[in-house]
């Protein structure tokens, strides 16, 4: 029972730092992005300089 507790944990703590990957990835591409690629995906300069300075473990 105990093994079962401890490798559910295991999961969800894999799984945590699988989504702060993804989330810093993500804040990095759209940091890259130029002024014309913001457009086409309709965020503006504020909201992505919100978005690049928030820290990996914030959604």
């Amino acid at each position: 029972m105990r093994n079962t507790a401890l490798v559910k944990k295991i999961n969800q703590a894999y799984a945590l730092v699988q989504e702060w990957r993804l989330r810093a990835r993500t804040r990095r591409y759209l940091a890259d992005m130029s002024p014309h690629q913001l457009c086409d995906i309709g965020v503006g300069e504020v909201e992505r300089q919100v978005e690049v300075n928030k820290p990996f473990w914030r959604s």
